[in-house]
């Protein structure tokens, strides 16, 4: 396949994933204006407890809403394909910034901070594993690709499996700096994603020299700590300590 021909089968799944994405936003909208009166009768006769708890499914509804309209232009922006050994079947996988269902369910892009996405980042072409809730899941990454969107279209497929580091990061480095901020989670390398992936658990101290990326891994990092053990921990149990209203404003815009 050329490259015309890649770069029309790639804008072709990002309709379809936009299409996906419009009708979840539709339907999600329909259920925060419905689940007041749709809930009424089934916690008329219940605690504030169960009050309580519609209201937060009408911000979870909300929230979910916010991000799909944020990443609505690029959903994504890495492709994997995957021959899984336990059952010899081959998958493409779309990596972005949340999950993304079609009709039935489906996972068509894959939250970068799922225990798949690991491969992405650290793995080399071949025989792989990762580890997932059911287990270690083995198989062959066949291939690694970046895919760069601009203005809801896409531009250029990078074959990351050939391409340099420098190839790669030129692809983010050349947008100004507001751009560099949403599209930072795509250039995670190796070893940024080792510590960002550490268990819970574990006391870590970062060194590195200015500009190293200190900050973005440790802001990531609290990322995939609140999307893997959501049901303990949320955004607001996190402290951010900085040493100035300048480097705080930073961090507020990343965020």
């Amino acid at each position: 396949m050329n490259s015309e021909e890649i770069l029309q089968q790639e804008n072709n799944y990002l309709a379809f994933t936009k299409e996906q994405i419009e009708k979840e936003i539709e339907k999600a909208k329909i259920d925060i204006k419905e689940s007041p009166e749709r809930y009424k009768k089934r916690y008329s006769d219940t605690s504030q407890g169960d009050e309580d708890l519609l209201e937060t499914l009408v911000n979870m509804l909300a929230e979910r809403v916010k991000r799909l309209e944020m990443v609505y232009d690029a959903p994504y922006f890495a492709k994997m394909e995957f021959l899984e050994c336990e059952n010899d079947e081959k998958y493409d996988l779309y990596v972005g910034k949340t999950n993304v269902f079609d009709d039935n369910k489906n996972t068509i892009v894959i939250d970068w901070r799922a225990p798949i996405c690991s491969l992405y980042y650290d793995q080399k072409m071949g025989r792989v594993s990762y580890e997932a809730p059911r287990g270690i899941v083995e198989g062959d990454l066949l291939s690694k690709k970046q895919i760069i969107i601009e203005n809801g279209e896409v531009v250029n497929v990078i074959d990351s499996d050939t391409a340099t580091v420098d190839d790669i990061l030129l692809e983010y480095l050349s947008n100004n700096a507001d751009a560099r901020m949403k599209s930072i989670v795509a250039s995670i390398q190796a070893e940024q994603n080792e510590i960002i992936r550490q268990p819970l658990m574990k006391n870590l101290i970062i060194q590195g020299v200015a500009g190293s990326g200190k900050t973005t891994v440790a802001l990531h990092r609290i990322a995939y700590l609140i999307y893997n053990y959501s049901k303990n921990y949320k955004a607001e149990n996190f402290c951010i300590i900085g040493p100035n209203k300048y480097f705080m404003n930073y961090i507020s815009a990343l965020l």
